[in-house]
């Protein structure tokens, strides 16, 4: 978003300051930085998060086939490799977990930045429109995906938590003696119903959000839309 200009000879509303003006560009600078963070973020966390997914399978995997015929020789290389597995699905699921709630902060600070720019948007002549001229998501992609941006951040980290779990689940059922196509079938059905929950979670929180928006203009107050 372009800073504000006001030009010479530019007619200022009754209480214009230059309060308003630094305020309103430091809004535009807080918001692109937010922007910025959370696009690192969707660049880094699924990619790492992948890898690490499917480097911690190939390692149960593997050891699983060197297992077979020589069992008593490898109980003990057994036993650390699967709680490594699990310890370090469990941190990666944490530290996802992490970035996922302050991305969901972020959401809110948006909102607030946004609604606080509409505002000060008004106070200018002639009034801009940068936060002004946003329009409520109203598209839907194959008739039912609505396309916003908490959508689309629901679809990315929701599977990436899930994703998790199925290193973790598959390292514990092994761990136990289960038999690897069990243990590779509960894991996979684990990691769909993590991945589900908290999709419907994130879901629940959007549409909280418009109700509380919904409430504000209500009242008259300029909600934010981060959409």
């Amino acid at each position: 978003m372009p800073e504000v200009t006001m030009g010479r000879g530019t007619a200022h509303p009754i209480g214009y300051s230059e309060e308003w003006k630094a305020e309103y560009d430091q809004i535009n600078s807080n918001y692109r930085m937010l922007a910025e963070i959370r696009f690192k973020l969707l660049a880094l966390v699924p990619a790492l998060s992948g890898a690490a997914v499917t480097l911690l399978s190939k390692l149960i995997a593997a050891h699983s086939a060197d297992a077979v015929g020589s069992a008593s020789s490898v109980a003990d290389a057994a036993a650390f490799d699967y709680a490594l597995v699990g310890l370090l699905s469990s941190l990666g699921f944490l530290a996802t977990l992490g970035v996922t709630v302050y991305d969901l902060r972020n959401s809110e600070l948006y909102e607030l930045l946004i609604r606080r720019g509409h505002e000060l948007e008004d106070r200018f002549s002639p009034p801009l429109l940068n936060f002004k001229s946003r329009v409520k998501a109203s598209f839907r992609l194959l008739g039912f995906v609505l396309i916003k941006h908490d959508i689309g951040l629901s679809l990315i980290y929701a599977p990436v938590l899930g994703a998790w779990f199925f290193p973790l689940v598959d390292a514990v059922l092994r761990w136990r003696g289960c038999c690897p196509r069990p243990a590779m079938f509960a894991s996979l059905t684990t990691a769909a119903v993590v991945c589900v929950a908290f999709l419907e979670e994130f879901v629940r929180l959007d549409k909280r959000r418009e109700k509380r928006n919904e409430s504000r203009i209500s009242q008259g107050i300029q909600p934010g839309t981060a959409s």
